[in-house]
């Protein structure tokens, strides 16, 4: 997961390096941290429903020393708290598979960005070869701390996500612009930048 979290950074960073950004889904704000890291002239704002996950966000945050130029916020991705047309830059990781429905979320993202913004959605894809099963299978009962190996993850989060397919059907009734899906050996990308200003619409 810290590999994935590292290619997540690195490729967003690429997409927005400077500016506002967003990380939905945050939990204890590692994603935050590194972009952080990675891009000193982006502010990074991470925002979860978790009180808990959130507490320990700012902490790490206060440990890497970056308070500074990373916060964490309180709040539901199907209302993202932030005014139309504000951010430069959305992403979230591992979160797909958890939104009950995902098309409002989409449209939030596609609502709060700048025109010329960017997004990258990064999730674990169900329809993975073969070998990359047995990877998440492994993981899940042989490498993983007992906590996860009896939540059954990251084996349950591969079984609760979607295919390439189905990611492209989301996407594309979605008000997102200028996207496109990608894929790695476990996992898909929704991501793109906004073509143009997005009308506020009813999800």
């Amino acid at each position: 997961m810290r590999l994935m979290r590292r290619l997540v950074a690195a490729r967003a960073v690429r997409m927005a390096s400077q500016g506002e950004a967003v990380d939905l889904g945050c939990g204890p704000g590692q994603l935050a941290i590194t972009l952080a890291h990675q891009a000193p002239e982006l502010h990074v704002t991470g925002v979860d429903l978790s009180d808990e996950m959130l507490a320990q966000a700012h902490e790490n945050a206060e440990c890497a020393g970056l308070a500074n130029r990373v916060s964490f916020r309180i709040g539901d991705a199907q209302q993202i708290p932030f005014p139309d047309c504000s951010l430069d830059l959305v992403v979230s990781t591992f979160s797909l598979h958890h939104w009950s429905d995902p098309i409002p979320v989409l449209n939030e993202v596609a609502r709060v960005l700048r025109p010329g913004g960017s997004f990258l959605v990064f999730d674990l894809r169900r329809d993975m070869p073969a070998l990359g099963y047995l990877l998440i299978w492994f993981a899940t009962n042989i490498v993983v701390p007992p906590a996860l190996r009896r939540a059954q993850e990251p084996l349950g989060s591969r079984n609760a996500a979607y295919t390439l397919r189905e990611a492209t059907e989301l996407a594309e009734q979605s008000h997102l612009t200028g996207w496109r899906v990608a894929a790695g050996p476990v996992w898909l990308i929704i991501e793109g930048i906004t073509r143009k200003q997005i009308a506020r619409r009813d999800a």
